[in-house]
């Protein structure tokens, strides 16, 4: 359709998640909780929403294991992988990455990378609330709402020069 594509697909699912339903059922999971909060559900009739499927050697993310996407190494195959979808432009979609482990990856269940271009990706785990808080979290808010961390900052904290140079940037782009 001409709708905003909502690009959703998995890390860490072998072909018995594919044969079984299970990446399925988490994909839809996945839709259904970014539509399931403001404004997106009153927006939904302007997505269009795709599933890329994905098989991963191995069933989960941990060292040593053999996935499509190392969200460590870089964002190219991702990309690469989206181009599927017909249509598809990474300045106007947005992209989630629903990777199955229940750990963190350098300290992170979830990240997001945003691009100055207006492309963004969203990595999060499945196995936190059912994935939705990290779907809000990462797919809602940074990918598509360009929203910076709410994070609570120390008493004393300071910013230096360099990070009020990038937060007006950002804002500068509409972001934050």
């Amino acid at each position: 359709g001409n709708g905003i594509k909502l690009v959703l697909m998995g890390n860490g699912y072998s072909d018995v998640h594919q044969i079984r339903g299970t990446y399925d059922k988490v994909m839809n999971n996945v839709m259904e909780g970014f539509f399931s909060v403001e404004p997106y559900t009153s927006l939904r009739p302007y997505f269009d929403v795709y599933f890329v499927r994905t098989v991963s050697k191995h069933e989960t993310l941990a060292d040593g294991n053999s996935t499509v996407f190392n969200r460590r190494l870089g964002d190219y195959k991702v990309f690469e992988y989206a181009r599927k979808v017909p249509g598809f432009d990474p300045t106007k979609s947005v992209i989630g990455v629903v990777e199955n482990f229940a750990g963190t990856i350098n300290g992170a269940a979830g990240v997001c990378n945003l691009y100055e271009d207006n492309s963004a990706i969203a990595y999060f785990r499945t196995m936190y609330n059912d994935g939705q808080f990290l779907t809000y979290h990462e797919l809602c808010g940074h990918a598509f709402g360009k929203l910076d961390e709410e994070y609570i900052i120390r008493e004393g904290y300071t910013i230096q020069e360099a990070g009020i140079k990038l937060v007006k940037k950002k804002h500068s782009m509409g972001w934050y």
